[in-house]
């Protein structure tokens, strides 16, 4: 059984935190309209954000496949 998308982010985004570096000037933010929703799970797509400028540095695919 496949669970729900807001634990599938819930997950996505305990992963990211814990990946980060809490030295760097960006984060990473899920983009939900591009969210894919799949058969064997979720697909996210990130966006690379600056914390100190608040604009978007880069697009970024990161692919998480939750069941």
């Amino acid at each position: 059984m496949m669970i729900s998308k807001s634990e599938a982010k819930k997950v996505a985004y305990s992963y990211l935190n814990s990946r980060s570096d809490s030295k760097r000037d960006f984060t990473l933010v899920i983009v939900d309209e591009y969210t894919i929703e799949k058969e064997y799970g979720y697909i996210f797509f990130t966006i690379l954000v600056s914390t100190l400028r608040q604009e978007t540095l880069n697009m970024h695919l990161q692919v998480m496949l939750l069941f």
